[in-house]
């Protein structure tokens, strides 16, 4: 990242469409997403990566804390 966040979430995003099948790609994707707030964006990556790798656990909690039900409950 080199402090770049900004590019970074560019490059990434980049790397996503060239590499749909890639499950740390969106997963990234979406941490890069939520550093932001774009928090829909964010759970679209992030199931997109539980999607190519459904043992992902840290994947999956990231999910529960920031999908918009689990953030009307708290």
């Amino acid at each position: 990242l080199d402090g770049d966040t900004f590019g970074a979430l560019n490059n990434v995003r980049e790397a996503a469409g060239g590499l749909p099948d890639v499950a740390v790609v969106h997963a990234l994707l979406g941490s890069l997403y939520a550093l932001y707030g774009q928090t829909d964006a964010a759970v679209v990556s992030w199931k997109k990566s539980l999607e190519l790798d459904p043992t992902n656990k840290a994947v999956r909690e990231a999910i529960l804390q920031h999908s918009p039900k689990t953030r009307q409950v708290r």
